[in-house]
């Protein structure tokens, strides 16, 4: 069979080193939650992390009750169930496949592990994601640009404020360009990220964070309105512009506006 043309404007660029790909399934499975979970792996391609992925998850003592695969390209889908078929995975796993875009699938499980070599272009529908289904989400493993990483890393900016307050996020090995097929133009990382549970994690939160950090430069108190300021318990956060504020004086500006607690 003649080898499949990568489609780069889906994000196609696969993982080929398979040093990487072993190292990877070896994180995944050594951070893999503890009680009953379900695996979403976010675009299987032909399986070259599924197979040797499901191979290792089947060693261990607590494996997905589940396995949910998304891959939207018919070609690489045909391939990968067959590769599952010969393998005899099918037969080991419950599978399900899912062929629509990631942001349109539902998460209809608790105990989410979502893991997956991810096309970049859909990184921030995947971040819109673990926010809408924070509740269900346990973990999430995935590779993501350097930059990104970086970005999420910072608390001074909304992304870096949802996964401070939201993940526990561990950065992991960086992936040169040259590992994949065809070589993407920067540098990834491996993360892992664990969910704290924190109830204040929403897309109001989020939108309230991007309203404030859009006008990012100015004080505080020339983006709020009269109505919010008079909210507002510590004033002297107004005088701070946003990017010069923490983690809690957000969300005690958030509580503030919003009355929650």
């Amino acid at each position: 069979m003649l080898p499949i043309k990568k489609r780069k404007s889906i994000g196609q660029h696969i993982l080929k080193n398979k040093e990487i790909i072993r190292d990877l399934c070896n994180f995944i499975t050594e951070n893999a939650p503890e009680n009953k979970y379900v695996l979403f792996e976010i675009g299987s391609g032909q399986g070259n992390l599924t197979i040797p992925l499901l191979k290792k998850l089947y060693t261990l003592p607590n494996k997905p009750e589940l396995i949910i695969l998304n891959e939207i390209d018919y070609r690489y889908l045909k391939l990968l169930k067959n590769n599952l078929q010969e393998e005899k995975l099918d037969e080991l796993f419950r599978i399900e496949f899912l062929t629509q875009p990631f942001e349109k699938c539902s998460l209809n499980h608790e105990n989410v592990y979502l893991v997956g070599n991810i096309p970049f272009y859909i990184t921030g529908l995947v971040f819109r994601k673990l926010v809408q289904s924070y509740s269900l989400i346990n973990r999430v493993v995935i590779n993501l640009q350097k930059d990104v990483v970086d970005k999420i890393s910072s608390p001074n900016n909304p992304l870096g404020i949802t996964f401070h307050i939201g993940w526990e996020v561990v950065k992991y090995r960086i992936i040169p360009p040259e590992l994949y097929d065809p070589p993407p133009k920067v540098f990834s990382q491996i993360v892992l990220m664990k969910n704290k549970k924190n109830r204040l994690i929403s897309e109001k939160f989020v939108k309230f964070l991007y309203k404030i950090f859009t006008a990012r430069k100015k004080l505080l108190k020339n983006i709020l309105n009269e109505k919010e300021k008079a909210t507002i318990r510590n004033p002297s956060v107004l005088d701070k512009r946003p990017i010069h504020l923490n983690p809690q004086e957000v969300i005690d500006i958030y509580k503030d506006i919003y009355q929650c607690t």
